[in-house]
């Protein structure tokens, strides 16, 4: 486990972006820099704009990504590698179920900004 605090601006975007390229090199080796990554990074943001926004960098990356809301269609989470949610989506009942089913492929939950720790 790691706890980061980092200011604004200062790149904690980058370490949830890396964390399953460097979770499928380690698996797959060097075949992971073709962007056909296997594991899955959960992002837990608490604003609906800042998920959007997020979510649309990932996708300019051409990396797989979507932000899920409390009620979402969870069913497609198996084909992102960034899954984006709100604390109250990311502690519901069936967000947790979908996670179950795919958990041997999450490598990684980020809490982005400190405050989501409380609500969680």
């Amino acid at each position: 486990d790691t706890f980061c605090i980092s200011s604004t601006g200062s790149g904690k975007s980058l370490t949830y972006i890396l964390c399953p390229f460097i979770q499928d090199y380690k698996l797959k080796g060097a075949e992971t820099m073709s962007c056909n990554l296997n594991t899955i990074a959960v992002i837990i943001q608490p604003l609906k704009s800042l998920m959007k926004d997020q979510c649309k960098k990932l996708i300019d990356l051409n990396l797989k990504a979507s932000y899920v809301g409390e009620d979402h269609d969870f069913s497609g989470l198996p084909s992102y590698n960034y899954i984006i949610a709100s604390p109250e989506t990311a502690t519901s009942k069936q967000f947790l179920t979908a996670l179950e089913a795919i958990k041997g492929r999450v490598s990684c939950i980020f809490i982005d900004e400190s405050h989501c720790i409380q609500t969680l």
